[in-house]
Formats: C-alpha cells, sequence, structure tokens
C-alpha cells in the first residue's frame, strides 16, 4: 500500500517538473526579437541529459513504458549580424540516445535494446528586425529544419523528427535596461512522413537582479499544439510507440526556468528547467548547462 503511494506522488511530482528536451532549453535567446548588429555574433553551446521509464500521453495522464530511455543533446546555437537588421542562424545538436531491456512481463512484444548517436535536426534561420523605435522591436523570422537526424526501427530510437520542417514567426520585445520581456508566435510545417504541423506560442521574461546585474533571471511559458489537416489511419503499434522520441504527433505546454551569470562582458553561463503538460513526451527529470560568448565589432 505504502509503495502504492509511492508512485502516485512519483507521478504526480512529474506532471509539475518533467522536463522536455524538445524545448532545446539551452537555446537561451533563441525566441528574442533583437537581432545582431553588423559582424558581431553570439554562440552558445549547451548540454542536456533526461532519463525515463513514464509517458506523458495527454490529457494531464503519465503512463508507465515498458523499457527506460536515455537521451543527451549536445548542441551549438549561434547567431550572426548579416547586417544591423538581417540576422543568420544556425543550430546543431549532436544526440546520444538509449533504450533497455523491454520487461519481462511484455513478453507479446519483441523489441530490442541498443544506443544511437547521431546529429538531430540542423536548423537554419533567418531573423529581420523591420521595426526598432524606442526600445521596442518587432520582427520576422524564418527557419528550416533539415531530416539530418537518424532512427532504428528494431528499437524505437530515433536521434530528431524524419522530416524537414519549415517555420515562420513573428516576434515582439521591449527591452530597458534591467529587464526585457520578448514574445513570437509561428508555426511549424513538417512536410514528411505523416508529421503533424504544430502551432507555436513563446512568451519570456527576463531581469538582472543582485548589486553588480551580472545574474540574469528568465522565465518563458511555451506550448506547441499540433493541429491535423488529415485524420491518420489507426496502425499497429511499433517500437517508437514505447519510447517516445520524435514521433508524428507531439505537443507541449511548458514553464522554463533559466539562470544566467556574466563572468565578462562576452562571457557567460547558463542553466536551466522546464515543466508542464504534453503528449507522447517522456516523463523524467533533466539538467542543462550551457556558455555562451558574445563576440562585438571592435572595428566599427
Amino acid at each position: 500500500m505504502i509503495n502504492m503511494n509511492l508512485v502516485k506522488i512519483k507521478k504526480h511530482l512529474l506532471k509539475a517538473i518533467v522536463l522536455l528536451i524538445i524545448l532545446h532549453p539551452f537555446d537561451t535567446f533563441g525566441q528574442q526579437a533583437w537581432s545582431q548588429k553588423k559582424g558581431e555574433s553570439y554562440l552558445q553551446l549547451g548540454t542536456a541529459y533526461l532519463t525515463y521509464s513514464m509517458l506523458h500521453v495527454g490529457n494531464f495522464e503519465i503512463i508507465d513504458i515498458p523499457r527506460p530511455v536515455s537521451e543527451l543533446v549536445i548542441a551549438s546555437y549561434s547567431e550572426y549580424g548579416i547586417t544591423d537588421k538581417l540576422t543568420g542562424i544556425l543550430t546543431v545538436p549532436y544526440h546520444f540516445v538509449s533504450v533497455g531491456e523491454l520487461d519481462t512481463a511484455l513478453m507479446n512484444l519483441e523489441f530490442d535494446k541498443g544506443c544511437l548517436s547521431a546529429l538531430g535536426n540542423i536548423t537554419t534561420g533567418l531573423l529581420y528586425n523591420f521595426y526598432n523605435q524606442k526600445s521596442t522591436v518587432v520582427s520576422g523570422r524564418l527557419d528550416m529544419s533539415w531530416n539530418t537526424s537518424k532512427r532504428e526501427s528494431n528499437t524505437g530510437l530515433s536521434t530528431g523528427n524524419n522530416s524537414i520542417g519549415f517555420s515562420p514567426s513573428i516576434a515582439y520585445g521591449i527591452g530597458k535596461k534591467n529587464y526585457f520581456f520578448s514574445a513570437e508566435l509561428g508555426v511549424n510545417l513538417l512536410f514528411q512522413n505523416d508529421y503533424y504541423h504544430r502551432a507555436i506560442i513563446n512568451a519570456q521574461y527576463g531581469r538582472r537582479f543582485l548589486k553588480s546585474k551580472k545574474m540574469t533571471f528568465i522565465v518563458g511559458l511555451g506550448t506547441s499544439s499540433s493541429f491535423k489537416f488529415a485524420q491518420k489511419e489507426a496502425v499497429e503499434k511499433t517500437a517508437k510507440d514505447y519510447v517516445g522520441l520524435y514521433v508524428e504527433e507531439q505537443s507541449y505546454v511548458a514553464l522554463t526556468l533559466k539562470l544566467g551569470y556574466d563572468f565578462t562582458p562576452n562571457w557567460s553561463i547558463w542553466t536551466s528547467v522546464a515543466g508542464g503538460e504534453a503528449t507522447n513526451v517522456g516523463a523524467g527529470i533533466s539538467s542543462t548547462l550551457s556558455i555562451a560568448y558574445k563576440f562585438v565589432n571592435t572595428n566599427k
């Protein structure tokens, strides 16, 4: 009886603090509307680790899956100022994923354990700032997510979406001396292998604190909701359905907390956590850490 209560408590806690690798928490500035100045750049290198044996299936429900899954992501995020208004963006993730032995209580299933390491979905993008007045900016952004990931059918492992993605969005930002607010509205259109298109809404508020103003706290709210243009036919479940990595239909609503410290005007370190409700996403506790460098053009 005590063990059953502990399991229920654990599941309720995971509903509150489940961490979602798909949010790319090391991409600290990826939702912001500001462009880089011409010749200037920003580079962030981060890592995130997640392990779980439960799966979000929607409607605030978490179920057990028959084997443990783990994922380590190492990713770089960079921005470069092509002009004062136009910024080029590149994200390169590398994933290490693994799945354990199948629970012997489910002998009717025959899936392999294994490991897979490969690139995730490389993303290239452009951000254009078309309004910048009195600390307020409005920008348009266009990202292309390339199908550079790999997958295995016998284990169900995947390092990214098996699809090319096209993501137009519009972003708004207001920045003051010690705080900022930004918001983004867009869609993620996926064109291969029956992946659902998704609506994207992100917002975040950041504030510098402590006397030195070297510490920054950011709270963000992000949503990704699948919408269906055609109902898919019901098919027999495969190995990937018992893993929860980058399947065709995934949605989430999550709160993200980020904390950063500026060692110098150029170098900073960041950590973050995120939690919320999701569909077809692993439920587990993750840790993230990243370091960033801001390159300033001194030739001006």
